[in-house]
């Protein structure tokens, strides 16, 4: 596994851990306090609190569905790879990946 695919992976592990941290942060802020009829006391306060939560929960979606555009704007590369597999296409005179054999504008070919 190439290094952009490890950083990939990583930001959908960190997206996921922020989207459970942040649905977990807005019960906390928000349906918790409903829960116990407390509505007019801490209305102001549970949305305040709800913000973070809901930061982490919209940062968590990008990270986990758009890691792919995350890890090309941190690691830019010059040179052509693989989206499967990570093979270096510098070089390559065929259009399909010797490694995995997916093309990149088709996908495999058996």
């Amino acid at each position: 596994m190439r290094y952009k695919s490890q950083i990939r992976n990583f930001c959908k592990l960190l997206g996921i851990y922020f989207i459970v941290s942040g649905v977990a942060g807005i019960i906390q802020a928000v349906v918790m306090p409903l829960m116990y009829m407390q509505m007019q006391h801490y209305l102001a306060q549970s949305l305040l609190m709800s913000l973070s939560p809901l930061f982490e929960l919209v940062a968590g979606v990008v990270l986990f569905w758009q890691s792919g555009y995350v890890v090309n704007l941190i690691v830019p590369g010059d040179r052509p790879y693989c989206p499967e597999c990570g093979y270096d296409f510098t070089g390559n005179t065929s259009a399909v990946c010797p490694e995995c054999g997916l093309h990149p504008r088709y996908g495999r070919q058996e």
